[in-house]
């Protein structure tokens, strides 16, 4: 009596390479997020060693808002970025409508050329 095995075989190395690939993938997203709370947690550690009186409470007064509820503040947040985002949004299209309408000729400004151009014609 013989068994094939082949196909099983095949099966094992295919989910062994799947699994080993997750892995490694895991291990590259948790390095670099490992970088970013090595760096923050070391300028909130010269922050608080330098022991500016002032900064640090309202610092530790943020920390306590964050401890005390995580989401509500991550909510706050995301929603203020959005307006500020907006708001800049509106300042740079204000600033290039600005920009635009320096360049449109007015009625007046028509005019005042109209008028600068026939006496120009009429000197001559």
């Amino acid at each position: 009596m013989v068994f094939h095995t082949a196909g099983r075989l095949g099966w094992v190395v295919f989910g062994l390479s799947l699994g080993l690939t997750l892995l490694v993938i895991g291990l590259v997203n948790t390095a670099e997020k490992l970088e970013n709370y090595k760096m923050n947690d070391i300028l909130w550690r010269y922050f608080k060693a330098t022991n500016d009186h002032q900064n640090l409470q309202y610092l530790l007064g943020i920390e306590n808002l964050y401890l005390s509820d995580p989401r509500k503040m991550q909510s706050f947040i995301e929603k203020e970025e959005l307006r500020l985002n907006q708001l800049q949004e509106q300042n740079m299209k204000s600033v290039e409508d600005g920009k635009a309408g320096l360049n449109k000729p007015t009625d007046s400004n028509v005019r005042s050329i109209k008028r600068k151009r026939l006496k120009q014609t009429s000197y001559r």
